[in-house]
């Protein structure tokens, strides 16, 4: 597994200079922190958000969209990452520092990234841990002092409004430093210069924080094709990155049902089909109608037993078909009796995955790698299921390409599919 923190510094220079790491790159670097605050425009964090999606999906997550900013967090074990996109800095919805003066002080460092001038570095910095009552590093409350003795106070107002520069100036040009009164007077100013700043706290800390983050969750995927078409490989390759996300794998080889039920097969009206097969080769056997689609049922009621049971693992372990009831309208095998459309209007009624990923290939490069169905009927059933994901909606994936790039795009729908994934970044 990649070190996630290079990866991202390293695509980090790839995106354009709508943004700046707001504080303590020099520790990122070397590996004392792996928090990392990043100011942008909405435009650059989406072009963010496309460079790491696939990193994202291949690891275990967190992200949380807030009114001002979106936060991903990697949860990998021994590879830790915390990631902070402010679209603007504040306290607790409440602007503090202006947002142009901060992007007209940055500039682009020796390792190709944009990162904040040190002195409003250390000065927002010093704002944000007193803030949220952390404690103040002795470098950046030593550099703000030294900057107030030289009388050079001027990005005190160019940074904070009028009120809160005055206040930081008086304060910690005394002495002795106060940092509670100085803390609670801040504060003071940022609620009530405006009434709707009030609003906004409130708003931020009882309804938007309040919101769940969105994790990677499991439920049901299901693997559709017809024999060699790479469900087998697809399959192994989405084991191994479910695992990394922190979910568990459940693949289940079934040919018809998850087995729940009792076989009750095989019956004798089939039996009778076949002793009469010569004489009735031009009629439906009425019997044989009957007892296909009651077998239809039964799967269906299996399936349903299987869905309730397996309700309060769905969080944590995703559930792998290879095989599934729809594909009794490619491959009829033994319900060939009950007419299409009957089975189309009971499958209806079915529990549904949240994901039916057809897996297809061209039928001669099939049958060049898996001699096991001929060419003729390999073309019918690749028709077949091809014809069923754009009928039903399912989402069709070609095995030409490497199997790991095939189970991250089937996995990024799946995570889709059941909301553990951003569709549209604020």
């Amino acid at each position: 597994m990649i070190n996630i923190k290079k990866f991202f510094l390293s695509e980090l220079k790839k995106v354009n200079n709508d943004y700046l790491i707001i504080r303590n790159y020099d520790s990122i670097i070397s590996n004392q922190e792996n928090d990392i605050d990043i100011l942008l425009t909405r435009n650059c964090l989406k072009e963010i958000y496309n460079l790491l999606e696939n990193e994202i999906i291949k690891n275990n997550y967190e992200i949380q969209e807030l009114p001002d900013k979106i936060k991903i967090n990697f949860l990998g074990q021994g590879n830790c990452l915390f990631l902070d996109f402010h679209y603007e800095l504040t306290y607790y919805g409440i602007n503090y520092a202006n947002t142009k003066t901060i992007f007209e002080n940055k500039y682009l460092n020796s390792d190709g990234i944009y990162e904040l001038k040190k002195e409003y570095a250390s000065l927002i910095s010093l704002i944000n841990r007193l803030l949220h009552k952390r404690k103040i590093k002795e470098n950046d409350l030593t550099l703000i002092k030294n900057l107030i003795k030289q009388d050079n106070i001027s990005l005190f107002f160019k940074t904070l409004k009028k009120e809160l520069a005055i206040l930081l100036i008086n304060e910690l040009g005394k002495d002795k430093l106060n940092l509670d009164f100085l803390r609670i007077r801040f504060i003071q100013i940022l609620r009530f210069k405006n009434y709707t700043n009030i609003l906004k706290e409130i708003n931020y800390r009882f309804l938007f924080s309040r919101r769940k983050s969105i994790i990677p969750k499991g439920g049901i995927l299901v693997l559709l094709g017809t024999h060699g078409a790479g469900k087998t490989t697809t399959c192994d390759s989405l084991k191994k990155l479910i695992k990394e996300l922190g979910l568990i794998p459940n693949v289940l080889h079934s040919t018809s049902r998850p087995g729940l039920l009792p076989n009750i097969y095989k019956s004798k009206g089939e039996i009778l089909y076949q002793k009469n097969s010569n004489k009735r080769k031009n009629r439906i056997f009425k019997p044989l109608i009957l007892i296909h689609s009651l077998r239809v049922i039964y799967h269906i009621i299996d399936y349903w037993f299987f869905w309730l049971k397996s309700y309060n693992d769905r969080n944590k372990n995703i559930f792998i078909f290879d095989r599934f009831l729809y594909d009794y309208l490619v491959e009829p095998r033994n319900t060939y009796g009950m007419p299409l459309i009957f089975k189309r209007l009971l499958f209806k009624f079915a529990p549904k995955p949240n994901l039916v990923a057809v897996i297809w290939e061209n039928p001669e490069t099939i049958f060049q790698r898996k001699k096991e169905l001929s060419l003729s009927r390999l073309k019918f059933e690749n028709n077949g299921y091809l014809r069923f994901s754009k009928l039903n909606y399912a989402n069709a994936y070609r095995t030409n390409i490497p199997s790991r790039i095939i189970s991250r795009n089937i996995m990024k729908d799946f995570l889709l599919s059941n909301k553990s994934l951003p569709r549209n970044l604020k």
